[in-house]
């Protein structure tokens, strides 16, 4: 037993050695504004209730360092040990199932790198739409994250950056299922100032797409545009007939909702 302890330890003390290094080469630069780095300012941004300060001296700070703070947000965002990190940590477990909450552990795990991820959202709500040169990185991640906890990140971090419509209007259509429904999502949350761009790109993918949470989503978000136009209206009345029943019912009641709009405008 004492062995087999010996052993262990010096495994781990190697994935260590070997997590420090490669975490060392890696990344890129943190940049600083008079002389505080990203990390610190974005840290001050936090509010008690676990938000972000928007309109403070510290986010101002964020919004001055600008897309010279991209790279290590997305660095921070997209962050996933690498699978041979996950098995070194789930043998540690074996090995050590007392030491869950050790620092060992936690350092083994890149806990530290992991839980940046909040910091790069509240550095993205903070940025908004200064961030858009990101929109493209996250949309191509998006479909290669292992974790459902990253792919949420991207999804978030997509959502407040308030990204160029048609940029997302482009991409509804792709035939990768993330992708699409990050791209559906954010037509959804900020389309309602650009119906023009936002309405015709959700009335195909509610047409078109061969997923059935981009036709739902789609669905519904067409009945929270005041006037949707008659492209939305028909592509509703044919989603009404859709195979899937979740897709039919959100298209129905969208349907009820913009037909009593006061002002349907034509979009053709």
């Amino acid at each position: 037993m004492v062995r087999r302890d010996k052993i262990g330890l010096g495994l781990v003390a190697l994935a260590l050695a070997a997590v420090t290094l490669s975490m060392m080469l890696s990344g890129p630069r943190m940049p600083e504004y008079k002389g505080k780095t990203l990390e610190a300012w974005i840290a001050d941004c936090h509010t008690d209730a676990g938000g972000f300060q928007f309109e403070t001296e510290e986010a101002t700070a964020v919004r001055r360092i600008g897309t010279n703070a991209l790279p290590v947000l997305l660095s921070w965002v997209l962050y996933e040990p690498p699978p041979w990190n996950v098995k070194v940590v789930a043998a540690f477990d074996a090995l050590f199932p007392k030491a869950r909450s050790s620092k060992v552990r936690s350092r083994l795990a890149h806990e530290e790198a992991i839980g940046r991820a909040e910091f790069a959202k509240g550095g993205f709500y903070i940025l908004g739409p200064q961030a858009s040169p990101a929109i493209s990185i996250l949309l191509e991640h998006l479909p290669r994250a292992r974790s459902a906890q990253v792919k949420y990140n991207i999804m978030y971090s997509l959502g407040v950056i308030q990204p160029e419509l048609k940029v997302l209007a482009g991409r509804v259509s792709i035939e990768n299922l993330e992708i699409a429904e990050a791209s559906v999502e954010g037509l959804r949350l900020w389309g309602i100032n650009e119906p023009d761009i936002a309405v015709p790109a959700l009335a195909g993918a509610l047409r078109n797409s061969p997923f059935v949470t981009v036709r739902r989503t789609a669905a519904q978000a067409l009945g929270g545009f005041r006037e949707p136009g008659q492209v939305a209206v028909d592509a509703l009345k044919a989603a009404a007939g859709d195979s899937d029943g979740e897709v039919r019912v959100a298209a129905n009641q969208s349907l009820r909702f913009v037909e009593h709009s006061p002002n349907v405008w034509t979009n053709r």
